[in-house]
């Protein structure tokens, strides 16, 4: 299973994964940014992932682009990207339609799109093991191709995502975002 760290925007954070989760956004000049909210300071794309240590990431995508912006994106992350995260639509629209991959995301009120075969399972209303079995399993979702969010994205503590990391091991999906990746590991690996 991949562990992806979640938020992994700053170069001099601690790094626990191979595979790093990072926010780009375009500014009002064009310049592609690794940062989380637009009011935010953050990186030149280009000057993070020189200096990053992941090896590989997930771009997660909050803005509706062009796609020659998600283009540049994706040349300028390289061989380094696994995927793209959080892609509103209409732009999943254009984007299936050039041929791009992405992960869409499904909850208990976002509905699987026929765009793609690649999810973010990410529950907004309750964190359950259960909730994760519901959503999954009410439509047909390929697991080794779905990314599971972790409910620390959603301001758990590491205490609180136990259950889940448990139910993990038995349930084989493709991957984890996670803000306490080294402590996932320690629950799945041990």
């Amino acid at each position: 299973m991949l562990v992806i760290q979640h938020r992994a925007n700053n170069i001099h954070d601690p790094v626990y994964t191979d595979v790093g989760e990072i926010d780009v956004h375009i500014d009002s000049e064009g310049s592609m940014v690794v940062k989380h909210h637009l009011e935010d300071c953050g990186w030149e794309l280009e000057f993070y992932l020189e200096r990053a240590t992941h090896k590989k990431f997930f771009v997660d995508i909050k803005q509706n682009l062009r796609v020659k912006d998600y283009v540049r994106i994706i040349n300028a992350v390289g061989d380094r990207l696994i995927g793209l995260f959080d892609v509103p639509m209409p732009a999943g629209y254009f984007l299936a339609r050039s041929g791009i991959s992405f992960y869409a995301r499904l909850s208990e009120i976002e509905r699987p799109t026929t765009l793609t075969d690649k999810f973010w399972l990410d529950p907004l209303i309750n964190w359950s093991p259960e909730s994760y079995d519901v959503i999954s399993n009410s439509i047909f979702v390929d697991k080794l191709k779905t990314i599971v969010a972790c409910p620390s994205l959603h301001g758990r503590d590491a205490i609180e995502c136990r259950t889940l990391w448990r139910w993990l091991k038995d349930n084989r999906f493709k991957g984890i975002v996670t803000k306490h990746p080294k402590e996932f590991m320690e629950i799945f690996n041990g």
